[in-house]
């Protein structure tokens, strides 16, 4: 498929410049999360407890969101013929391409930064020794053992693989809004009760807390279709639209403010993920419509910027937090550490993301019956390459 960069949030545009500003605000929210950890009795910042776990909901939420805007097509495109087919396997590999080396390559990166102690995780550093290193790396590579904040990237990466075949199940019943919604409530519903309820019992084959995850990411993909079936009349209401990104973000800011004053488990946050998918449904659907202050803010160049190197931002901020514990001199570690963020994040995104990302627009995604044509100028996760 093709996509058009949209130079704002005009109505009709198919990239959202204030999309990648959100983007890089989920990294930001991450990073930001978990150098509250950093520090022990004098933390780095504030500790703001589960802003971190907060952030990747954000983040899942609208890669869902990207997904549908840009992966929607028509029945046209048939639903088992030969050229569906090899729309969505190109979709699968263009999405793997752009996402899994620059993970490959992140513990290998902090492992060389940090030699011989590489960080998978905020909590502690893993100490490796002789040949057990490639061991770990490769269990790393194949998601498993001490995975640390990469776990994400598997979801991230079922979920691409998931996709598909919710569409098609859109297609098959003709009503991608209800059906999206259906297929996001009912794992809402898997993740508050994984076993049983009312005597009845059953066996959900997903692990932990998967059913939250993947239907944040469903209730991301259902935001964007109700996005699209926004009115012209109904969109030309600036003040209506602008009020409702202003109250969203006021609500998710008190929403993070409340999770951490409680300091909620990470698995309790999950539990709220029905509350913040209808926040979040509310935030998109007004701010791709909004030219307002949160509009313009997401959309000024050092959100934008933020964005285009979030993934990077994600990967590396936790072996940049020790390399500024092991390369800088001492002083105000929070200077310090934002000193190491800026850069090995540009460096990492130039060197380990920025390549694949162009090598993932090479593969060519069939839009002969897609819902849209558009010139591609920018990555569906959001985050423009220019």
């Amino acid at each position: 498929m093709k996509f058009v960069a949209a130079a704002n949030n005009a109505p009709g545009a198919t990239h959202y410049r204030s999309l990648d500003g959100l983007r890089g605000l989920a990294a930001a929210m991450v990073a930001y999360g978990h150098a509250g950890y950093f520090g022990g009795k004098h933390p780095w910042v504030p500790l703001l407890s589960g802003c971190a776990t907060i952030g990747v909901i954000l983040f899942f939420f609208l890669s869902g969101f990207l997904m549908a805007h840009h992966y929607l097509p028509t029945a046209a495109l048939g639903i088992f013929s030969g050229r569906a087919l090899k729309y969505w396997a190109a979709f699968v590999l263009r999405r793997f391409v752009r996402v899994y080396p620059p993970y490959f390559f992140a513990p290998i990166v902090g492992y060389l930064l940090l030699m011989p102690r590489m960080p998978p995780d905020f909590a502690r550093a893993t100490q490796f020794a002789d040949l057990s290193v490639f061991e770990e790396l490769i269990k790393i590579a194949a998601f498993k053992g001490e995975l640390g904040i990469y776990w994400t990237i598997e979801v991230e990466l079922f979920f691409y693989f998931l996709y598909p075949f919710a569409i098609i199940l859109c297609l098959l019943i003709g009503r991608n809004a209800r059906t999206l919604l259906a297929l996001s409530l009912a794992l809402m519903f898997l993740n508050h009760f994984q076993h049983d309820l009312a005597g009845l019992s059953w066996s959900v084959p997903l692990p932990g807390m998967w059913t939250g995850y993947l239907s944040i990411f469903l209730a991301g993909a259902f935001a964007a279709v109700v996005a699209s079936k926004i009115s012209g009349a109904a969109s030309g209401k600036p003040l209506l639209w602008n009020t409702l990104a202003l109250t969203s973000f006021a609500a998710f800011a008190l929403m993070v403010a409340l999770v951490s004053r409680f300091s909620l488990p990470q698995a309790s946050i999950w539990q709220l993920e029905w509350l913040f998918a209808c926040l979040f449904l509310v935030m998109f659907v007004s701010l791709v419509r909004s030219r307002g202050i949160v509009a313009r803010i997401l959309s000024s160049r050092p959100c934008v910027a933020l964005g285009r190197v979030s993934y990077s931002l994600y990967l590396i901020h936790i072996a940049a937090y020790y390399f500024a514990i092991k390369y800088l001199p001492g002083g105000n570690r929070a200077i310090l550490a934002v000193l190491a963020l800026l850069l090995l994040t540009p460096a990492y995104y130039v060197l380990f993301e920025r390549p694949f990302v162009r090598l993932s627009k090479r593969i060519a995604v069939n839009a002969g019956a897609a819902r849209r044509i558009v010139v591609e100028t920018g990555d569906a996760d959001g985050a423009p390459d220019r």
